[in-house]
């Protein structure tokens, strides 16, 4: 506004010097007359008076030019940075829109990655602009350094605003990036449990078919038992960072449908399968047990038969 008003006045004093110059050249007509019909002396003087006279008349109208196509140069300059800034601004504005005030909605694992790829790519996008803002401030502070004090300021203001947004632009999406893929980690995460642990129950539900009605002497049903002693002896930790994965992704509102069938399907699974491996120990010990009587009793019939035979043979001896 500043460089427009003073635009404004050089060029009504543009004005004022056509309209005074016609006056200038009369004064130079009748000087030239006066000089032609005066006598040598007073001609010279004439001369003299004439020449002071459009000297200072061309260096007014010289300055007056050159400061009026310095402010329209600054003018012109000015005009053209701000339009870089308010475009620059306006794609801001634009990407915040887009990217950190749309809310996003995770209620499948596909919409969650392609989420994730969308912010990483607008990332790199927020990020390529970098080498134009730094240009853009580059030419404001050359053109600061040039221009007339009155363009100062609000170009520096708009500069410095127009920074300030971009940086936090960047610094808001980094954030937000980082966060979803942490999101995406942790999903991933959860599913490498309870695919381990789905593959630990597969083993556990087969060994129970093996044992299912097994026959065999004591040492066979005391091997089943120990076996399946073995996998009983699972640890929980697999169980406990399922639960806290789950957890903290729910409580974000992520996939929280899904997850939630997963989880009992999984603990459905779990229990009943643990149910029927404590079924299935009880029925092993019972059966080492009436298995361990049964050769027990075997042995005190092969013990008395044994006696019986030796006493039918003193006996017909």
């Amino acid at each position: 506004e500043a460089l427009e008003k003073q635009l404004e006045q050089c060029t009504a004093l543009g004005n004022d010097i056509h309209t005074i110059q016609p006056s200038v050249n009369g004064i130079n007509e009748v000087g030239l007359y006066l000089k032609k019909e005066a006598e040598p002396p007073f001609a010279i003087h004439i001369q003299k008076e004439l020449d002071e006279l459009n000297a200072q008349w061309g260096n007014v109208c010289k300055q007056a030019y050159a400061k009026k196509s310095a402010l329209k140069g600054g003018l012109d300059k000015t005009m053209a940075l701000r339009k870089e800034m308010q475009e620059m601004q306006e794609w801001i504005n634009q990407a915040e829109e887009d990217y950190l005030e749309r809310d996003f909605t995770y209620k499948t694992p596909e919409e969650l990655r392609k989420a994730v790829e969308e912010l990483k790519r607008a990332q790199e996008e927020v990020h390529s602009k970098e080498l134009k803002v730094k240009l853009l401030t580059e030419s404001v502070n050359s053109f600061i350094g040039k221009a007339p004090p009155t363009a100062h300021d609000a170009l520096r203001l708009e500069l410095d605003v127009l920074t300030a947004n971009y940086q936090r632009l960047c610094s808001r999406l980094d954030g937000k990036c980082k966060t979803l893929e942490e999101v995406w980690a942790c999903w991933c995460e959860l599913l490498s449990y309870l695919e381990q642990e789905n593959a630990f129950l597969d083993q556990l539900e087969q060994k129970l078919e093996e044992t299912d009605n097994l026959q065999g002497g004591t040492k066979e049903l005391q091997e089943a038992l120990d076996s399946l002693a073995v996998l009983l002896r699972h640890p929980e930790d697999n169980r406990n960072q399922i639960r806290e994965l789950a957890q903290t992704l729910m409580d974000g509102g992520v996939l929280d449908e899904l997850i939630q069938h997963k989880l009992d399907v999984f603990n459905t699974r779990w229990e009943e399968l643990m149910a029927r491996a404590t079924l299935r120990q009880k029925e092993l010990e019972k059966n080492i047990q009436e298995a361990q009587e049964n050769d027990k009793l075997l042995q005190q019939i092969q013990h008395a038969l044994a006696n019986t035979d030796r006493h039918i043979t003193s006996y017909l001896s």
